[in-house]
């Protein structure tokens, strides 16, 4: 039987020609196209099943808006990178290689902030296992952090969760106390454009603190937030409202989906990936292509990155 998917593929020559050769075992070729208003009746229309992005020179900012406004209208995106994300292979989000290309593929899924159910079952006894079987450990590190300098044991913060919505994001403190009404004069002093603030060595954080972010366990406490439902194990991480405020449209792709503690994100780099269109595509990556299966995969890598300790601060 013949394949019925439509796709069009955007690019110039040399490469869409590429993509139509990897592609054309997938589907019927309808389009090829250089500018994307060429597109764009066709895609209004509903007259394509998958677009294949297949210019990586134009940017990863461009690129990822294509897509934004390609998979809101319920068509496939396939991506052409010049390299691999850092971090993805044996996760099964490299659909082929063109060349030695990496074709990213972002199925137009109905994708909401609602944890699928057999993913809220898993999170509800995976969350409920650690925080029970890891109890002794937990309550040693909320009286360290108790003794550490007498102030609270737990941070409180409003993060923006799945679909926008705000809450109030708990973990172990690990700077002195006080630190947060510091963040927006840090923020200013080192953060790059476009880039996300975290620093290496934050003189407000405690020795304690330095110790519990080494090895992620600060983060503990948000299992908590997955038994509620407000997060999930594994999803992209919640921004605070301040940093959604200076989105671009295409990085809500993020935040169209769920929340989690961790997400490709920390296990392809941490916090050494720090320029936010790689976040958005990672995070992108997964939501599209969720299952428990990578789930899984996710959540192993994760176990590995907390002992290299490799990206944490």
């Amino acid at each position: 039987m013949k394949p019925t998917k439509r796709i069009a593929i955007l690019g110039f020559p040399d490469d869409a020609a590429c993509c139509e050769r990897a592609l054309a075992d997938e589907g019927r070729i309808v389009r090829v196209a250089a500018d994307p208003d060429e597109l764009a009746a066709a895609v209004e229309a509903g007259e394509l099943d998958e677009v294949a992005l297949c210019n990586p020179k134009i940017g990863l900012a461009r690129q990822l808006e294509l897509a934004d406004g390609l998979l809101q209208r319920g068509v496939d995106v396939a991506l052409l990178r010049a390299a691999v994300p850092h971090g993805i292979e044996g996760l099964g989000l490299i659909r082929k290689h063109v060349g030695d290309r990496p074709l990213l593929f972002l199925p137009a899924r109905r994708i909401g902030p609602r944890v699928p159910p057999a993913k809220r079952l898993f999170d509800i006894v995976f969350s409920a296992v650690v925080l029970l079987l890891g109890l002794p450990l937990w309550l040693f590190v909320a009286a360290a952090v108790k003794l550490q300098d007498r102030g609270p044991v737990l941070f409180t913060q409003e993060r923006a969760g799945g679909g926008g919505k705000h809450f109030r994001f708990v973990k172990f403190r690990t700077m002195s106390p006080g630190a947060d009404r510091h963040h927006a004069e840090f923020e200013a002093q080192h953060r790059e454009d476009g880039h996300l603030f975290k620093l290496r060595d934050d003189p407000r954080r405690t020795a304690v603190g330095r110790v519990l972010r080494r090895f992620s366990l600060d983060e503990v406490p948000q299992f908590l937030h997955a038994l509620a439902g407000q997060m999930s194990v594994v999803g992209p991480r919640p921004p605070l409202p301040a940093e959604v405020q200076r989105y671009q449209p295409w990085h809500h792709l993020r935040l169209r989906g769920w929340v989690g503690l961790t997400g490709l994100w920390q296990v392809c780099g941490r916090s050494e990936i720090r320029n936010l269109d790689d976040i958005v595509l990672l995070d992108a990556l997964y939501l599209h292509n969720h299952s428990l299966l990578l789930d899984l995969r996710i959540i192993l890598r994760t176990i590995h990155v907390i002992f290299s300790r490799h990206g944490a601060y």
